[in-house]
Formats: structure tokens, sequence, C-alpha cells
């Protein structure tokens, strides 16, 4: 059994429960390093694979490269394309959405800067998911930030089961976009957002 799993997708680490799951691989499905190569302080991988007794494989690499040419260069690394045919084969991808806001992780963690930020948003984006920059209908914008994403992309996993984590209200335009991609097929979201999501498409709660 193997899971693919975004870096980002942090939250549930911290309340998980230890099992004994032997046969399951945990691989990252994308860079789990920022730009300045230092570590990821939310890479969850490691985390999982103590809490489950499975085997725990990550990315050694950007989450986004500095340029194409960089993200070619990695690619090329045997080490890294084995990593990543290990990750397609994944029975379940989890992925984390990420918002392009002052609050939202890309922006925190320095993988975007202010002025990467402000292009983004002036070309629609609203929200990340595995790197690729997407609009509120869902549809990739244009920008070459997607095209340095090192990683899964949505053809490598679309058709499978693909689980997002999202949460708090400033998500809400990132994971109405998330879902229209197409790509992701559950979703698990905290109160708040679910509320927020639900008069976004004019749907009541009781």
């Amino acid at each position: 059994m193997r899971r693919g799993c975004r870096s980002s997708a942090a939250a549930p680490r911290a309340k998980s429960p230890r099992v004994s799951l032997d046969d399951l691989s945990i691989v990252s499905i994308s860079g789990s390093l920022t730009r300045r190569l230092s570590a990821n302080p939310y890479d969850v991988v490691q985390s999982l694979a103590e809490r489950s007794g499975g085997e725990g494989y990550y990315l050694p690499v950007p989450y986004l490269a500095a340029t194409i040419a960089e993200k070619d260069m990695f690619l090329s690394q045997p080490s890294v394309q084995e990593l990543l045919a290990r990750a397609r084969r994944s029975d379940v991808f989890v992925v984390g959405i990420g918002s392009i806001g002052d609050d939202g992780h890309l922006r925190r963690m320095g993988l975007i800067s202010s002025d990467e930020q402000q292009a983004l948003q002036k070309v629609g984006a609203v929200g990340d998911l595995m790197g690729r920059f997407i609009d509120i209908d869902g549809a990739a914008v244009s920008t070459r930030l997607s095209e340095q994403a090192v990683g899964l992309g949505f053809e490598d996993v679309r058709g499978a089961r693909v689980l997002a984590l999202s949460g708090g209200i400033s998500k809400t335009a990132a994971t109405l976009s998330a879902l229209r991609t197409g790509v992701v097929t559950d979703l698990v979201v905290d109160e708040v957002l679910a509320k927020s999501l639900a008069e976004a498409i004019d749907v009541k709660v009781p």
C-alpha cells in the first residue's frame, strides 16, 4: 500500500493515533524544501511514517524551483526520478490546498515573493494545488511559476483517489478553485470553512 503526500498537508499529523502498518509507504509527491533549501517545518512524511509504522520517502528538492532550468536539473537526477515513479504508483494521494493571501503558507514560508504574489493575483490566481496556480473556476492561470513546480502534476493523479485538506475561512476561494479542477475526489475541511463554502455556492446548512 502506498500513499502519495504533498508535504504541506500537515494538519492531521498532530492528533493522528499511532498504528502499525508495516506495508505502508508514504511518498512526497512535491518538493519539500523552500527555495533557500532550508528544511520545511511542515513536512509530514517522517512524522506520518513514525506514527504508522510505515516507510517514508520525501523529495529533497524545492516545492518551486527558482527557474525552469533549475527544475529540469532536479528532475534529471536518478534519485528524484525514482521517487516520482514510486509516487505515481500510490493508492491514495493526500494534498493540501494553498491560498495566495498574505497569511497563506506560500507567503509565510517564502515560497513566493511579494512581487510574485501580486503577479499571480493580477492574472486571477486564487489558489495553489500541487504547485499549480488556478483561478476561481479551477483553470490554470498563465504563469511561469506553475512550470517551476517540482513534483507530480494534475494528470499524474487524475482518476485516482485524491484527498484534499483545507481549513479556515481564508481558504474559501482557494478550496472552491481546487474542487473545480476536477482532480480532487475527497475533501476534508473544518467547520468554519465548510459553512463558508456552503454560503459561497448558496447551499443552506441546517
